[in-house]
């Protein structure tokens, strides 16, 4: 079996193969973070204009929690930003780095995590 991935992320899918066929694996594309420290969306972050951040990836919770200030942080450790998960693995790796996960979709899609950050959205107080 040839498998050809990125070149970093979860080894469940290399290592399940692996226990039943030869395994070839290739990287076919890197993954590379890239936050600009002056992007608008960091300055509405500082300002707590932003309600909710989604994260489809631990490798992309990772990448932007890393890059936030300490008044980023505070909002969202205070609750006035919440951290939305597509997943318990996405929500584990947020948990890690010590930020709380408020909404976690209820199946690891984009459709259901919009589902869930639209009611927890509608569920919060104005």
């Amino acid at each position: 079996v040839l498998l050809a991935r990125a070149d970093r992320g979860r080894d469940i899918l290399r290592e399940a193969l692996h226990a039943k066929a030869d395994l070839e694996q290739i990287a076919v594309y890197r993954q590379v973070d890239a936050i600009p420290e002056n992007h608008a969306a960091l300055d509405q972050l500082r300002r707590g204009d932003i309600d909710v951040i989604t994260f489809t990836s631990s490798n992309i919770a990772r990448a932007l929690l890393s890059r936030l200030d300490e008044t980023s942080r505070e909002h969202i450790h205070l609750g006035r930003t919440r951290l939305a998960s597509i997943s318990p693995i996405t929500s584990a790796a947020i948990s890690e780095l010590g930020f709380p996960v408020a909404i976690e979709a209820r199946a690891a899609t984009v459709d259901a995590l919009v589902v869930a950050v639209v009611e927890a959205c509608a569920a919060a107080p104005s």
